[in-house]
């Protein structure tokens, strides 16, 4: 057939086709996008040999819709991250609220919210019972608030492989966390939060009509709404790898689209008749779901399959990946910047090149090369890799569609017909209990590598799909979990010391090369503040925060030896929540110290494979890298006096742990070892005045002194006189509350580098 429009003879060999090529386009704009954001070279190298082949292939479609996306990208990230940093002063504006997302944990109420079309973070510290009540039960009321507060600057993360906060609001769009001082609600309603006001009602009326155990299951899977008490399971499906089937994702959106579906077809409506409806109700279900990454994706992916097949227009799977997410990207520039995004699109990305099985047992194989792909991602972000994640995905994921979902649906209609509901509420809470405890014996089949550089993810990736679509497929497990072991060898090859930072506290992490042997002293912890009851929060320990993470990161999951040096909360708070997360092998301290109520309380607790050994001076703790005790003497009753005192060398480079020690302490324990030289002494009571003796600090002439310490701390540490005594005596100081966790690594030729910080 003739061209309606000849071309110009410039024109007439180009390739204006674009089916099967849009996935050029993708890579040419997320390379080109991410590449400008984070400044990355390589990024910006890979799009421009993909501009290159486009133009050099002659294909002039892609080439344009390229430059369009990028500039719609560009244009929309601009917007986003380059807006005036949020003032600390005193500001009095209107805020809207979104009642879906008010969260209310004790006297703290989180929501989010607009303030002059800018989407903020809100915190609002509740004053009475009352006002909290309000809160709970008719969010949608306080809508429209005339503000009084400042914006707070949010520190970033202090420790290696620690969660920062910070990145997470930047990434999510956040203009900043806005605290609340004063607050007064306004009249009306605005139009923008009906949607959020629906969903508040409905989780809401989930939470009053259902029982406990039933109400977390249906707001997760049929609203995608995930509150504290969801964390209390979170974990089991976590270490289990299937908690992404509480995400909103295909198997939801197929499920809740294919029943409106279904109903427009009953009604025996053409396609162009249900076309405009069934699309309204997409969208509207989606803001029930909750917009997140996973729902954005699905919802797109099955609106464009709809169209496409009454349109007869055949693309393949790759073809509408990148298409929905070049339509994210528009959306939202930072979809692959969020672990929501990374994960549901990865996900989808490598099902795209899964072989189609030709029997169950086949199809359960693939679905293990799938999990195995995932592998170095998990590694790079959550430390460890659910060994059987692949095969529970397989099963559950049939449990989850043909029973879970639409018996959650059907108990969230059954919550407006109150006299049926006890029938079904009760065997769900059988179901739901007996798959929670068949889950516990299966949580511990995990690997450890520790975290993994992104890089080494990308290789992986790529890798381990050339392999799958070849005839060495059996190499794929070789490639995704050998090279991050490789890697993880190569970097622990050598001994590091780590000062956590742990705010007001104390916690220091040994690891002998290859994490041999791993040794704790101390664990930081928080110093409890009475409340009423309506004012106490449920709150993770403060270790998740700081030294848990960093354990995973490297690859822990053992603790050889934990030292406590004495009784205090900021020291051993958190001895519990450690010893329930990692296989802790022996705790150690002082003799005498179990009379110590606090101290007798937690170990009463402790697991009974830990073993509890009492030490005293010239005992040794540990074999890969031996602690030997310098104090105390005598028994005691792990009070500050009583504190324990550590002493190692690795290498050249020797190192000092004295606790809570008084000045009177460090006076005898130089009487005690007269030639005593230390070249790294963690600095005695936070840097209390009572402690760091300028005699003690002359005998042992330390050339760095580490203060662990909380910033802003209601106790005024690190005392001056304390500094002053470090600095008279030319000894560097090196501060947590300052620089972060500090670290030392030991490398070829005994070399060791210090680290600060993140």
């Amino acid at each position: 057939m003739k061209n309606l429009l000849p071309l110009p003879n410039s024109f007439k060999h180009c390739d204006f086709s674009w089916i099967n090529q849009i996935a050029y386009c993708t890579l040419f704009t997320v390379c080109s996008y991410y590449g400008l954001v984070l400044s990355q070279l390589i990024l910006l190298l890979i799009a421009g040999y993909v501009f290159i082949y486009l133009l050099y292939a002659r294909k002039v479609t892609l080439c344009i819709l390229s430059l369009i996306v990028l500039i719609l990208c560009l244009g929309s990230g601009y917007l986003q991250r380059h807006q005036q940093s949020p003032s600390s002063q005193l500001l009095q504006t209107e805020c809207l609220i979104y009642p879906d997302s008010v969260t209310v944990n004790g006297d703290l109420l989180t929501a989010d919210g607009r303030m002059k079309g800018k989407l903020v973070r809100l915190q609002i510290q509740l004053k009475s019972e009352n006002e909290q009540q309000k809160w709970r039960m008719d969010a949608p009321s306080f809508t429209r608030l005339s503000c009084t507060g400042r914006f707070q600057s949010v520190n970033t993360s202090r420790n290696q492989h620690a969660f920062d906060y910070e990145k997470y609001l930047q990434d999510k769009n956040y203009f900043g966390l806005f605290v609340v001082e004063k607050y007064r609600v306004l009249s009306g309603s605005a139009w923008q939060t009906l949607l959020s006001q629906l969903r508040f009602y409905c989780i809401k009326q989930v939470r009053e009509q259902l029982s406990r155990k039933a109400s977390q299951y249906v707001q997760a899977l049929v609203f995608g709404y995930k509150n504290q008490d969801f964390q209390e399971m979170q974990s089991l499906y976590s270490m289990s790898g299937i908690l992404h089937l509480f995400t909103i994702s295909g198997m939801h959106v197929i499920f809740f689209l294919g029943l409106f579906d279904y109903f427009f077809r009953r009604l025996h409506l053409s396609f162009a008749q249900r076309m405009l409806p069934f699309i309204v109700c997409a969208l509207t279900a989606m803001f029930l779901f909750g917009i997140s990454m996973s729902v954005l994706r699905a919802t797109f992916t099955y609106l464009l399959t709809y169209l496409l097949n009454h349109l007869s227009i055949k693309l393949s799977r790759l073809d509408r990946f990148s298409i929905v997410l070049l339509i994210l990207m528009v959306i939202f520039p930072n979809t692959l910047l969020v672990l929501s995004g990374q994960l549901s699109l990865l996900v989808s990305f490598l099902l795209i090149f899964i072989p189609n099985a030709k029997s169950k047992w086949q199809s359960l194989l693939f679905m293990q090369y799938l999990h195995v792909l995932t592998a170095p991602f998990l590694f790079c972000v959550f430390f460890q890799w659910p060994i059987l994640g692949g095969i529970l995905t397989a099963v559950f994921s049939y449990l989850f569609t043909f029973l879970l979902l639409p018996y959650c649906f059907g108990l969230f209609l059954l919550t407006f017909i109150p006299p049926l509901l006890p029938f079904f509420n009760l065997p769900f809470d059988w179901i739901v209990k007996g798959i929670e405890y068949s889950l516990q014996f299966l949580v511990n089949f995990q690997l450890h590598f520790g975290t993994i550089p992104s890089w080494l993810v990308g290789i992986c990736l790529i890798l381990g799909l050339l392999f799958l679509q070849s005839s060495y497929h059996y190499l794929v497990p070789v490639i995704c979990l050998f090279l991050p072991f490789l890697y993880f060898s190569f970097t622990h090859l050598f001994a590091r010391v780590t000062f956590v930072d742990v705010g007001q506290g104390a916690c220091s992490v040994i690891q002998s090369a290859f994490n041999q042997e791993v040794i704790v002293i101390d664990t930081g912890g928080k110093i409890a503040m009475e409340k009423k009851g309506w004012q106490k929060r449920k709150s993770k320990p403060n270790c998740n925060y700081s030294l848990v993470p960093y354990l995973k990161g490297e690859g822990i999951h053992r603790i050889d030896a934990l030292v406590l040096s004495h009784g205090d909360m900021d020291h051993m708070g958190d001895l519990l929540p450690i010893c329930e997360q990692f296989n802790v092998k022996k705790v150690y301290l002082t003799k005498g110290a179990h009379h110590n109520e606090k101290i007798n309380q937690k170990l009463k607790k402790l697991p009974k494979q830990t073993k509890i050994y009492e030490v005293l001076a010239n005992q040794i703790i540990g074999q890969k890298i031996p602690l030997q005790v310098l104090a105390p003497s005598k028994a005691g009753l792990g009070e500050n006096k009583d504190s324990m005192v550590l002493y190692t060398k690795i290498h050249t480079l020797s190192f000092m742990w004295t606790g809570d020690l008084p000045k009177e302490g460090e006076v005898e324990l130089i009487r005690k070892y007269p030639t005593l030289k230390v070249d790294i002494l963690h600095v005695g009571h936070h840097g209390s005045h009572t402690s760091t003796d300028a005699t003690f600090i002359q005998q042992i002439r330390p050339q760095m002194a580490i203060i662990s310490v909380g910033e802003k701390n209601r106790y005024g540490h690190p005392h001056q006189q304390t500094i002053q005594t470090l600095k008279e005596n030319h000894v560097q100081i090196r501060r947590t509350d300052q620089l972060g966790m500090i670290q030392y690594r030991w490398h070829f030729s005994s070399h060791i580098k210090e680290y600060l910080g993140h």
